[in-house]
């Protein structure tokens, strides 16, 4: 009996002209390829599959199923999404199209094909993209649908659904499990829940390793394909530097070891165009033909690739690995700075910041990769500066302490106004370009900014209150002005103001501005203490404080791996202590709160308890452990202020 044909075969192998075994959802070419297999709505003419319903079920009541890698046939739940009305639906794709979609994920997902939801790494997509978009969702819109009570519940609700998916699917690498890991990760970065981002958004790069997704190996692909390809390992890049920026940790992709195009134009990935974007070496050398202003997401990505290996130096470590005492950053830093300059210098004129150009952009809707690749531009000129700015106590721990336990130690120096006068010129610049994005669009918002402005503007703060507190105290050959010195206050306040208009939303942009408070406060008790205080911090009390912190402490029961700073082993130096407040905080939370709790005999009320708690979203636990004067008078001031 001859082998029965099946003329009905999937759009991916009608246009190859190559034979299809008719299996849906998924072809076994098509699982071959590791392609998406997409099926016309109109059956072909002539023979017809018929499927078989089994009597006492309907065809609906009965679970999907869907096709394995080895054939198997698994139940499954509804495609998820179907339980949304379509205006719910259509106002979170809204959302995500507006907001994450063209900024950190590169416009990389096929919206069309997400939408459909046909298997389970679709419905894996849809589930990331409801738990992102819902961060932006109002409580009234979320309780449109019955099971949710507000926009966090069904924030936690397809969370969950996502990481269910994406442990199920972990070991499917497909270019939708990549994006949908993309997402989720993004989603716990915003979240707070930094480890998670971190394994989500790991995940996904060995995913799209695993694909051989950084050359442009396989032409066989469409044209809209092969970019959706390249848009998604270029988003696994930038995520892999702002995750390891944000949980100071180290950057695990390699520059120098991608071999793609950046992203083309918006035109002609819509169009599926043959016209890839230029390569990293050929954008801003004059050898690409596409108009600037219809690459601005190519210069986006390029200036992010000139700014992570300056963040990776300041990350790793920074000043504090550096093996000699010279009051600048090292050689390396140095020149990946000069680099950027050098970028910076040769952008055409419409890529160059101006309210015009800022007006322009907006107008045509990439403002957001026009803003976001400035304030990285600024960032660079005085991320590893500011860890050099003075402080008065180094000389005081440089006589009382062995100087081979401070590499990093350095004297006040002329030297030090180069470092002042950088990260001046850097903070304050960041300011004004702030302030110029929110006169054009009358108030700053997180989807017209994204993530990637909120680490400029925690640097730029912290600078700022060092020319606040510190500049008066320390013993500099460059002395700040009065105006000078209100300014920088007025540009701390103003950074806070926009990030706690965040924090409703974000989680992430609730702990910068906390993390800015928390410095302020430290600061404050440092800087602004009374006489005796300050003539009690000499090197008899440093010794004293040592022969105090040598004994072990178990402040906390703690996992393996758990992470936590040894308090014996944390310098004394004021920027260890700076960079553990705006640096390891953001690494680990708990942290931040637990400096901010006062030791036992000032505890608050339990009613001060309860409203501490609920602002920091978690338990309230002791961190006197510390024993560091100036960190207690912080936590002190800072939950007078903060517990009504």
């Amino acid at each position: 009996m001859p082998r029965a044909r099946n003329i009905q075969a999937c759009e991916q192998c009608r246009s190859r002209k190559v034979r299809c075994d008719g299996a849906r959802p998924h072809c076994n070419v098509c699982l071959r390829r590791n392609e998406a297999c997409q099926w016309s709505e109109r059956p072909a003419p002539g023979n017809y599959r018929f499927v078989f319903v089994a009597e006492g079920g309907s065809k609906e009541n009965m679970p999907k199923q869907t096709f394995a890698r080895d054939g198997d046939v698994r139940p499954d739940a509804p495609p998820i999404g179907e339980d949304l009305t379509t205006s719910l639906r259509q106002r979170l794709l809204q959302i995500f199209s507006q907001t994450h979609y063209m900024l950190e994920l590169c416009g990389c997902i096929d919206m069309d094909m997400a939408k459909s939801g046909a298997t389970d790494k679709d419905a894996f997509l849809l589930q990331s993209i409801w738990a992102l978009s819902s961060l932006y969702l109002t409580d009234v819109e979320a309780a449109s649908d019955a099971r949710f009570a507000d926009s966090k519940s069904f924030m936690f609700f397809y969370r969950s659904k996502a990481q269910e998916s994406s442990r199920l699917l972990s070991d499917e690498p497909s270019v939708v499990t990549i994006q949908a890991n993309l997402v989720l990760g993004l989603c716990e970065l915003l979240t707070m829940a930094n480890s998670k981002a971190w394994l989500h958004i790991g995940l996904a790069i060995r995913m799209a390793q695993t694909l051989r997704m950084r050359r442009e190996n396989n032409r066989r692909l469409f044209p809209r394909q092969r970019e959706v390809r390249r848009r998604t390992f270029w988003a696994c890049v930038m995520l892999d530097r702002l995750v390891a920026y944000c949980t100071h940790r180290t950057q695990t992709i390699e520059i120098a070891l991608i071999q793609l195009h950046l992203p083309c134009s918006e035109v002609a990935f819509a169009f599926g165009h043959e016209a890839p974007g230029p390569t990293i070496s050929e954008l801003g050398g004059g050898a690409h033909d596409v108009s600037p202003e219809k690459m601005s997401l190519a210069y986006f990505v390029k200036t992010f690739l000139l700014w992570s290996p300056v963040a990776r130096i300041y990350v790793d470590g920074g000043r504090g690995v550096q093996q000699s005492s010279r009051p600048q950053p090292a050689v390396g830093s140095l020149e990946y700075e000069a680099t950027m300059s050098a970028w910076r210098d040769s952008l055409p004129d419409g890529m160059q910041w101006s309210g015009r150009n800022l007006r322009a952009h907006q107008s045509l809707g990439q403002m957001s990769h026009f803003v976001g690749m400035h304030l990285l531009i600024q960032h660079a000129t005085f991320l590893s500066h500011h860890e050099y700015l003075p402080h008065a106590d180094e000389i005081d721990l440089l006589r009382a302490t062995d100087a081979n336990t401070l590499a990093a130690a350095s004297l006040p120096h002329d030297s030090d106004t180069a470092a002042i006068t950088i990260c001046l010129q850097g903070a304050n610049r960041v300011v004004s370009m702030l302030r110029l994005v929110d006169s054009v669009t009358v108030g700053l918002c997180y989807t017209q900014l994204g993530v990637c402005a909120g680490i400029p503007m925690v640097t730029a703060a912290s600078v700022l209150l060092w020319a606040h507190h510190c500049s008066r105290a320390s013993a500099l050959s460059l002395q700040l002005s009065d105006d000078q010195i209100a300014q920088a206050r007025d540009g701390v306040d103003y950074i806070v103001l926009i990030l706690d208009s965040w924090a409703a939303t974000w989680r992430l942009a609730r702990a910068w501005a906390n993390c800015i408070r928390l410095l302020d406060e430290f600061y404050q008790s440092k800087y602004r203490r009374d006489s005796r205080h300050h003539k009690n911090s000499n090197g008899a009390t440093a010794a004293a404080r040592n022969d105090v912190e040598s004994v072990p402490v178990s402040p906390t029961p703690l996992r393996d791996g758990d992470g936590y700073p040894d308090v014996t082993m944390i310098p004394h130096e004021t920027y260890y202590k700076v960079r553990l407040i705006t640096g390891l905080i953001l690494e680990q939370p708990e942290l931040c709160k637990k400096f901010l709790q006062v030791p036992a005999e000032q505890m608050p009320s339990e009613r001060e308890t309860e409203a501490y708690a609920d602002l920091w979203d978690v338990d309230v636990e002791d961190f006197s452990w510390m024993n560091d004067p100036d960190l207690v008078m912080a936590a002190s001031s800072l939950w007078s202020e903060f517990a009504v």
